[in-house]
């Protein structure tokens, strides 16, 4: 098994985390390798691959053919999420401090099912990170959509668990590894001002590190200032918010420019299973080819 096809072998393991199976173009997009590769030779690496299976569009890895008809009815799941995305998003985008709405998750990619709820990634100006996370919270809550952790019915419900400034978008050393940058490339865009979204993707280029393939251009981005009263409000806001959730913080990342409310360690849970499917399937090869990726 030679390099590219080690690529495709580890791409796969990582979509079959989320019982995910990839079309082509999915393929090409995300796969994990550190230089880029092009179509033709990706087409080309995968006819031998004796571990690979197709499905019509789909390609996932072998004695997993269950997931294709999994994708199929999560897509369709995942129709009507969307919709009510779009539609909460342009209400928040009301809000001038907000730059950019996302959707992140299994509704970003699709995969999602009925009872899941809707997670936003949102960037706002520089210091009013708290100030928009107050008003996208009271105005969820007026619309009865903010999704709650001790809500029993998920459905549909909003989660905006993830904020961050134009200033403090770029990933810290400590998140990257490959469970970041398949979040920050799998993010859709919903509200996108100023080209904040193109920002966001350009402080993060290190991504293709693990991602070579995907495409990040340079743009020209002109952050947006606020006036001293509403940052001086937005320091305030910060620590009555903070003081609120004191007893209730866990494993979440709360900070002056960015929030990130995750409970679970999904990137732990994540790489770890990821790693075990790479050494399940790799214990398939035949010994010739496990020896020689060693």
């Amino acid at each position: 098994m030679n390099e590219i096809q080690r690529s495709i072998l580890k791409t796969l393991c990582y979509g079959d985390v989320y019982d995910y199976p990839l079309t082509f173009r999915q393929l090409h997009k995300y796969l994990i390798s550190k230089k880029p590769i092009s179509r033709d030779v990706l087409r080309n690496s995968l006819k031998s691959m004796f571990i690979v299976k197709k499905n019509g569009k789909f390609i996932y890895l072998k004695g997993k053919s269950n997931i294709v008809q999994f994708r199929k009815r999560r897509e369709h799941e995942s129709i009507s999420k969307i919709r009510e995305a779009k539609k909460i998003a342009k209400i928040l985008s009301l809000i001038p401090s907000i730059q950019f709405i996302g959707l992140s998750g299994s509704v970003a990619m699709k995969n999602c099912e009925k009872d899941h709820d809707i997670d936003l990634f949102i960037i706002t100006k520089a210091n009013t990170l708290w100030i928009s996370r107050f008003f996208v919270l009271a105005i969820l809550l007026v619309l009865r959509k903010r999704r709650r952790p001790y809500d029993t019915r998920t459905q549909n419900k909003i989660c905006a668990n993830m904020f961050v400034t134009t200033e403090s978008v770029r990933m810290p050393v400590s998140k990257r590894n490959l469970y970041t940058p398949h979040e920050i490339v799998q993010v859709k865009p919903l509200i996108n001002k100023n080209k904040t979204y193109e920002h966001f993707l350009y402080e993060n280029n290190w991504v293709t590190n693990y991602l070579a393939n995907y495409k990040i251009q340079k743009i020209n981005f002109h952050k947006k200032t606020t006036t001293l009263i509403v940052q001086y409000l937005d320091i305030l806001y910060f620590y009555l918010q903070k003081f609120y959730m004191r007893k209730k913080v866990t494993t979440e990342i709360v900070k002056k420019d960015a929030a990130f409310f995750h409970p679970i360690n999904y990137k732990k849970l994540t790489n770890d299973l990821y790693k075990t499917k790479y050494r399940h399937y790799q214990n398939q090869l035949p010994t010739g080819q496990k020896n020689a990726q060693k």
